[in-house]
């Protein structure tokens, strides 16, 4: 069970995220777990399975892309607060890896949804979970717009 003001936090994040004037169901918000992670730890890494995704409730993390040349990447992104980061395993039916390597740049507090709780989430909840998938797929393609400027600013 989480703890009151865990519960506060993530009310507010589903608040945000799903526009709603009241609060989240508790079955929703109980089906998030909270972890605490210590600065320049991995959060997940490139190549192993995906079976969680994670809102930034505290802190920030790195987004990076191992290149064709061992042992070097490239820094994709830096999410804070309010961000989110593995949302892939929402478009890959729980049988996805990790394409990019997650660190921590401080010490971070993630609110975290495993593959079957949004699975279960979004099946009961149709409404709530329609307006969850499209703030996925929103930020999703800004995310790949803001890399497509990247790639031809390089050019």
């Amino acid at each position: 069970m989480l703890s009151l003001q865990n519960q506060l936090n993530i009310n507010l994040l589903l608040q945000n995220i799903f526009s709603l004037d009241t609060q989240a169901p508790d079955e929703l918000i109980n089906s998030f777990k909270i972890q605490h992670i210590a600065v320049n730890q991995p959060i997940f890494t490139e190549g192993e399975p995906a079976d969680f995704m994670a809102f930034i409730l505290k802190g920030a993390v790195e987004i990076k892309k191992e290149t064709e040349f061992k042992g070097k990447n490239v820094v994709l992104s830096i999410l804070y607060s309010g961000n989110f980061l593995g949302e892939m395993i929402i478009c890959g039916e729980g049988k996805t890896h990790r394409t990019t390597t997650a660190t921590t740049l401080e010490d971070t507090c993630l609110a975290v949804l495993s593959y079957n709780n949004a699975c279960n989430f979004i099946e009961k909840y149709p409404g709530l979970g329609f307006k969850f998938c499209k703030h996925i797929m929103l930020e999703m393609t800004k995310r790949l717009m803001a890399s497509n400027k990247r790639l031809t600013e390089v050019f």
